[in-house]
């Protein structure tokens, strides 16, 4: 006697379906599973054999064995424990095989058969849609998040015994789930930028990174607000356009993170601790899962005290800076996650904190030269944007009033957002930072006294390549903000001012070595 289900595994951040076919046969007794398992999904058998039998079914003496397919793709988590018992009961002849029609079916199951939410409920719900089938049978808590997906007849469900009295007499109106709940909108308690006082240009630069989704460097001393700033960050950031946020929910369900059922209508903001490991940053594991720079993909990745930070786990970040995205590979398998975020780094520019401020600096031009030297050539290529913030000193109380809101920024930044999506329509471009070299021409023109100043300050000839294209980007989002078509004069040369990088501090340290 044979009966199969449709389930599903996360692989990365996408769906790939499953079929899960029970055999049961005469012979001696027996219960096995093939097809690739992890730990999670062997131990099933155990979990499934107990649910059924606590749900008041005896399974018969015979030899059982339960297939995965396709058995080429590791199988990993809970969630088969519900198919692989229907597909057994149906086996049996207990459930009509013909009731698994048009079915996916997901959920974890405890010993006595109540049934437990899983990972990916949106991911599978949306390959339903996408493949035409019509019902979807899911744990009761996965039933808001699976009815994001429009098009698709939720069934929830809380225990084993509910799932064999609504095949056997077979789906009914009242079976389907109807998400008539409002969504929440995002509360008003984020920081706001009328609050910071002093720093003119830091707040200039904050503007400028985020309307074009250019990486961004602060350095300066403890407590000259690098921290502060970077938090109110969230504030200025556009929401998010219906793809996107369809896009980025995906991503936090697969990670386990997505809660109470609803679309995220925020762009995510995540600030890991130094102790962050490279997996933790770049994703992966047996089966792969998204890591911070996928987490943070259309949003913003801060990392504060960025030189306390593995080396090496830092170096990872240079391809999907570039990119937008990362390649996991291992043995067993190659898969693409989406990292297309906005770096913010801060850090202090000696171990002490204080340089180049000598009378409170302790530390040698060679100290200062190692620390920022963690912070390698190439990775700093990839920062757009590098900015000295200095302590508020007389600045935070001569600033009368309150500065800029948020809210003021924000509109001035969804303004340009607007600009670049008509400016890359039917392109894979978003924003400024992402305009390919070949296609520079295009989409930066300039005037003729801004090409004047790019080929011949002496600033720009110091620059690479690389630092050419990313002054030329920065200028077109500086243009933007001011409204303007083309690149003008004053827009490269505010450009230039963001440009100096760590080699400057280094250059600052040798020339003050006599005096320490």
């Amino acid at each position: 006697m044979y009966a199969k289900v449709l389930s599903s595994i996360l692989f990365g951040i996408e769906c790939i379906p499953v079929t899960v076919e029970s055999d049961v046969s005469p012979g001696m007794p027996n219960f096995s599973i093939v097809g690739l398992l992890s730990t999670e999904v062997r131990e099933s058998r155990e979990r499934v054999r107990s649910a059924i039998r606590n749900s008041g079914i005896q399974l018969p003496a015979r030899r059982i064995t339960v297939n995965l397919s396709p058995a080429s793709i590791r199988k990993s988590g809970t969630g088969f424990d519900l198919p692989v018992a229907i597909s057994i009961i149906a086996a049996t002849k207990l459930v009509p095989a013909s009731s698994l029609s048009n079915i996916m079916m997901i959920g974890e199951m405890n010993l006595n058969g109540d049934i437990l939410p899983v990972k990916g409920a949106l991911q599978a719900s949306s390959y339903c849609k996408d493949h035409n089938i019509p019902y979807i049978i899911v744990p009761f808590k996965n039933r808001k998040e699976a009815s994001l997906i429009k098009g698709v007849n939720i069934i929830p469900v809380n225990t084993l015994s509910d799932v064999i009295s609504m095949l056997r007499s077979g789906i009914k109106e009242n079976d389907i789930y109807q998400n008539n709940e409002k969504s929440l909108s995002p509360g008003n308690n984020r920081l706001d930028f009328k609050y910071m006082k002093g720093n003119q240009h830091l707040r200039r630069a904050l503007e400028i990174a985020v309307s074009g989704m250019h990486n961004i460097l602060l350095i300066g001393p403890p407590g000259s607000g690098k921290t502060y700033s970077a938090s109110l960050v969230p504030g200025i950031l556009p929401p998010l356009a219906d793809n996107e946020r369809i896009e980025i929910s995906k991503i936090y369900s697969a990670a386990g993170l997505l809660k109470d059922g609803t679309l995220l209508n925020e762009r995510p903001f995540r600030a890991p601790h130094h102790s962050l490991t490279m997996r933790g940053l770049t994703g992966g594991g047996l089966v792969p899962v998204p890591g911070e720079i996928t987490l943070s993909h259309s949003g913003v990745l801060f990392l504060d005290e960025i030189l306390e930070f593995d080396r090496y786990v830092l170096e990872t970040m240079r391809k999907p800076l570039e990119e937008g995205y990362i390649d996991l590979i291992k043995n067993d398998y190659h898969v693409r996650l989406p990292a297309g975020f906005m770096l913010i780094a801060a850090s202090n520019p000696c171990p002490c904190g204080y340089y180049p401020d000598l009378k409170k600096c302790t530390c040698s031009p060679k100290d200062v030269i190692r620390y920022l030297s963690r912070l390698s050539g190439p990775l700093q290529e990839r920062i757009d944007m590098f900015v000295t913030v200095n302590n508020y000193e007389n600045s935070f109380f001569n600033d009368a009033g309150n500065g800029e809101s948020s809210s003021d920024i924000q509109k001035r930044v969804m303004k340009v957002f607007a600009i670049e999506k008509e400016r890359f329509k039917g392109t894979d471009i978003r924003y400024n930072s992402r305009i390919p070299t070949e296609l520079i021409e295009k989409y930066c023109p300039m005037e003729k006294e801004a090409d004047f100043l790019i080929r011949n300050d002496k600033r720009a000839k110091d620059l690479s390549i690389r630092g050419l294209l990313k002054l030329i980007r920065i200028s077109r989002t500086i243009a933007d903000l001011s409204g303007s078509l083309t690149i003008r004069k004053k827009d490269v040369k505010e450009g230039l001012s963001f440009l100096q990088n760590l080699e400057g501090f280094k250059k600052i340290s040798l020339q003050g070595a006599g005096s320490k």
